[in-house]
């Protein structure tokens, strides 16, 4: 269970992604898509708390999808 849980954490997931040989360059890119969108979209609307939660989770989303594709790769082998 521990591990599931580090793969949906962001922190815990980069160095899972590293230990893996994994580019941490996409997340960093991803993370910072988000971010923008997020702020755009808070400056647009007024909105800051939907746009930071909206963005948290698409991130951590995110950080999971990019998880699941590593350790799916590792299984192929």
């Amino acid at each position: 269970m521990t591990t599931e849980l580090s793969a949906m954490l962001p922190v815990a997931n980069l160095v899972g992604l590293k230990r893996a040989g994994e580019s941490l360059r996409l997340n960093a890119l991803a993370a910072l898509v988000i971010t923008l969108v997020a702020w755009g979209l808070t400056d647009a609307t007024g909105s800051v708390a939907q746009w930071i939660a909206l963005g948290a989770g698409a991130y951590v989303t995110f950080s999971w999808a990019q998880s699941l594709s590593v350790t799916l790769s590792l299984i192929r082998q």
